[in-house]
Order: structure tokens, then C-alpha cells, then sequence
């Protein structure tokens, strides 16, 4: 039996790594190539390579020091949070969908992105399953901001979604 304290971890790290994880999984892009939008994506696909592998010091690069999040989590957590998950799931997978990315200024420095992401032990490619399998919906929102050529995810905040959420526009 898996006891409360292993559920309340859990949990606490699926909304706590995952919001760098997800993001992961929309690196492609029509963007070109040396635009602000393509290095956050380039940045996203990069974090995303680090938590298939499993590699927290490679994942954490991507999480400023800044960080927090809406559970008043800081980076020192986050990182002992994706420890336990990492060690815990063999395999995650995630299926992402992007709803929008908002720059928050106009030198493309901070951005804001929001989306929506299924998290599961499976893989997922198609979001008309999602009520069928035993999946974590989320709808996220998250700050990045620019370090030299790369961002690094600030802020999160997230909420519970509906499989529904994800056949929408």
C-alpha cells in the first residue's frame, strides 16, 4: 500500500517539475531560427532531452534561481522533488499542448507560456485517449526569462485540466 506521505510526494512533484518537463515537448517551431521564439523552444527541447534521460543536474540548468511557484517552491526543492521522481518513474511521458506564448516585454527577455499536458506512464499521442488511461491533466502557466543565448524557467502556476480541454483550440 502506498502510504500518504509517498502520495502527498508525488504529488508535490508532478506539479513541481513537470511545468519545465512539459514544456519540453513543443520544440518544434515555424519560428526562424535565430528568433527569441525559437531559442525558448530551442531551450524547451533541450530541458525536455534532460528529463528522458533522467539527468537532474542537466534539467536543472534550465530552472533559474530564482524559481518559484505557486506552492511557494524554490529550486533547492524542485530539484529533490525531480530526485524522487526520477527514481520513481522509469519512463514519463508527456503530451503537450501549447495554448499561447506571450512576451512580457519588448526585448523578448521574459515570456510567459501557457499549456496544457498530460503526464503518464505511456505514451500519449492522442489526446481523444486521455479519459481512457490513468494520466495527470494539467493547464499551466510559466515564466521564463533569458540567460545569454537560452531561458530559464522563473514561475509556475498550475491547475487541474479536463481531458476535453485538450480537443479544444
Amino acid at each position: 500500500m502506498i502510504s500518504r506521505r509517498t502520495n502527498a510526494l508525488r504529488r508535490g512533484f508532478l506539479l513541481g517539475l513537470w511545468p519545465g518537463l512539459i514544456l519540453l515537448l513543443s520544440a518544434c517551431s515555424t519560428a526562424p531560427a535565430d528568433s527569441a521564439e525559437s531559442r525558448l523552444r530551442q531551450t524547451i527541447a533541450a530541458m525536455q532531452a534532460a528529463a528522458e534521460a533522467r539527468d537532474v543536474r542537466q534539467f536543472m540548468e534550465y530552472i533559474a534561481d530564482n524559481y518559484h511557484d505557486s506552492a511557494q517552491r524554490q529550486k533547492a526543492e524542485l530539484r529533490q522533488l525531480a530526485r524522487f521522481y526520477f527514481l520513481r518513474h522509469r519512463s514519463p511521458h508527456i503530451l503537450v499542448r501549447i495554448k499561447g506564448i506571450e512576451w512580457l516585454n519588448s526585448e523578448r527577455s521574459q515570456a510567459r507560456v501557457y499549456l496544457l499536458t498530460a503526464m503518464s506512464g505511456q505514451a500519449v499521442d492522442d489526446p481523444g485517449l486521455l479519459a481512457s488511461i490513468r494520466a495527470d491533466l494539467l493547464a499551466f502557466e510559466l515564466e521564463f526569462q533569458q540567460q545569454g543565448d537560452t531561458y530559464q524557467l522563473s514561475a509556475a502556476q498550475w491547475q487541474r485540466a479536463l481531458p476535453g480541454d485538450f480537443l479544444s483550440n
